[in-house]
């Protein structure tokens, strides 16, 4: 199933481990979530969305990193010239953090965007 088809669970009908559950599947498929992606895909506030990541990452192994957080069912592989692709990922989702203390969204979109990249490079 590809996150286009996932539906958006209503967020004030969407008990928080049902919204959880949702945000794990789309997680694993995409390899990483920011808070951004998280208030997107379930409609919850900034605050909301952080907890959720935070609860993934304490409860269900994903890795935590400045400004949402990465797949626990991904496990890093190297690029084609050897090099391990996780922390390329991590530094664009750290940079798109930066960019949204800054109200850059679209530098943080664009960050987010790569980081997802880089994480779905990583294989299972």
């Amino acid at each position: 199933m590809s996150v286009t088809q996932l539906r958006r669970p209503p967020a004030r009908d969407a008990l928080p481990h049902e919204r959880r559950a949702h945000l794990l599947q789309v997680l694993a498929e995409r390899g990483a979530l920011s808070v951004g992606d998280v208030q997107d895909l379930t409609g919850v506030s900034y605050p909301t969305a952080a907890r959720d990541l935070q609860v993934l990452c304490t409860q269900h192994g994903a890795v935590r990193v400045h400004g949402g957080a990465l797949s626990p069912t991904r496990t890093p592989s190297p690029s084609a010239d050897g090099r391990d692709l996780r922390p390329l990922a991590l530094e664009h989702l750290r940079l798109a953090g930066d960019c949204l203390r800054r109200g850059e969204t679209a530098g943080a979109q664009l960050h987010t965007r790569i980081a997802e990249t880089y994480a779905h490079l990583c294989t299972d």
